[in-house]
């Protein structure tokens, strides 16, 4: 160590990746990105030890190496982004820096957390969201959409009616217990249906935040406005394009004081034109949803898919890279049980198990113990698995799922 003249380091919020003879250089502080092949083969020397070493975010320079003018550049970009520095080797010991490395103290894999009481009932406090289908869904849904429930929150056709009022009540207990985020209801009317009633009392009791999925004009207006005296529902109207603008536009202007969010679902481009002529945006309420057909993977290779811009400028924290490193920050946390009691992490694979005969921490428990797909299905499992930019995307979404379409994205076309 004593041939060292200086030490190179990176600070703990700064991560290090690699692939395919590129390294990257990520500052979670500053969003600042770094493609280290621009500075030349003296920095993968250096950064390939440092990659490679466990003990400090460290590595000893030699004098030499100072003199390479792209390493002086490269250095420079370093301490001007505040992603790490060089510092002179005066005692021979390298300072202790930790690497951002994700460890985890409960994996499942480890013996130690098969004990149920680790994970069992402690299970519960791993969900976020909980999306209830009631029955005789679909009833008169176009039958274009009714796929549409594997993209995004929508109705779809369901069998009839199993779980017990006392069932939900159960369950909503149980939600209530581990402080979930939120409940999503998705009924097939809003109008005279006991079980909706009777769920929506369970909320209000249990103070669970809910959100009502419904298509749009399928409802009647004054019901709508009762519903929403409670502040803690809130509503998510459904809309497909083409409508009709004028009307629309006064179904929005209606509610504008309401605890309600117009969606609007686009295919193609003249459905992005129809929104841009229209400025839907200037309304606070109102987001946009893509929906995959089957037959328009131009529309999202155009309006959809990432670019390196996008990536880049997406603001990644330290525990954001982490989380996707592990799991699935679109889909972990999130269940959905159909009236018959089926249960799925995610309905874009086989249900986990039924409520009826289960109770609902062993089917949390048993989907984090398998520990793979979906709430865990990370790029790692995909095409992009070798893309050094793989932690900064977003997790995999339904869209690719439906689409079977893991890289939408033009980095590794």
């Amino acid at each position: 160590m004593e041939n060292y003249t200086h030490w190179f380091y990176l600070e703990s919020y700064t991560f290090l990746f690699y692939s395919k003879n590129q390294y990257v250089i990520y500052n979670t502080l500053n969003s600042t990105y770094i493609d280290c092949s621009l500075y030349g083969k003296t920095i993968n020397t250096v950064l390939s030890i440092l990659h490679n070493t466990n003990k400090t975010y460290c590595v000893g320079i030699y004098e030499y190496q100072l003199r390479d003018s792209q390493f002086t550049e490269f250095i420079k970009k370093i301490r001007n982004t505040f992603s790490g520095d060089i510092i002179k080797n005066i005692r021979g010991i390298p300072p202790f820096i930790s690497k951002p490395i994700l460890r985890i103290l409960h994996h499942p894999n480890n013996p130690k957390t098969k004990e149920y009481n680790l994970l069992g009932e402690n299970a519960l406090f791993h969900l976020h969201e909980v999306t209830f289908y009631l029955e005789n869904q679909g009833f008169d849904l176009n039958p274009m959409y009714k796929d549409c429930y594997k993209q995004f929150l929508y109705p779809t056709y369901t069998e009839k009616q199993k779980l017990s009022h006392a069932k939900y009540l159960e369950i909503i207990e149980q939600l209530s217990i581990c402080q979930i985020d939120k409940i999503n209801i998705i009924p097939a009317t809003i109008e005279k249906k006991e079980l909706f009633s009777y769920l929506l009392s369970l909320s209000r009791q249990y103070s669970i935040k809910t959100q009502i999925i419904l298509p749009y004009k399928k409802y009647n207006k004054e019901d709508l406005k009762q519903l929403l005296t409670n502040p803690q529902f809130s509503i998510m109207i459904m809309v497909h394009l083409p409508v009709d603008y004028e009307e629309l536009n006064s179904y929005i202007n209606l509610f504008n004081e309401y605890n309600i969010t117009w969606s609007l679902i686009a295919s193609n481009k003249n459905d992005v034109i129809f929104l841009s002529k229209n400025n839907l945006g200037k309304f606070t309420n109102v987001d946009y949803i893509p929906w995959y057909t089957g037959d328009n993977m131009d529309f999202f290779k155009e309006y959809i898919y990432n670019d390196f811009k996008d990536i880049i400028e997406q603001k990644n924290t330290k525990q954001h890279i982490f989380r996707k490193q592990i799991l699935n920050d679109n889909l972990f946390g999130k269940l959905t049980i159909f009236p018959t009691g089926e249960v799925y992490s995610n309905v874009n694979f086989p249900t986990i198990g039924n409520i009826q005969d289960q109770k609902l921490s062993e089917i949390v428990y048993s989907e984090i113990e398998n520990y793979f797909k979906p709430w865990f299905f990370t790029r790692d499992y995909v095409s992009c698995k070798n893309c050094v930019n793989k932690y900064l995307c977003p997790s995999i979404s339904n869209y690719e799922i439906v689409a079977n379409e893991y890289n939408m994205c033009y980095l590794n076309q």
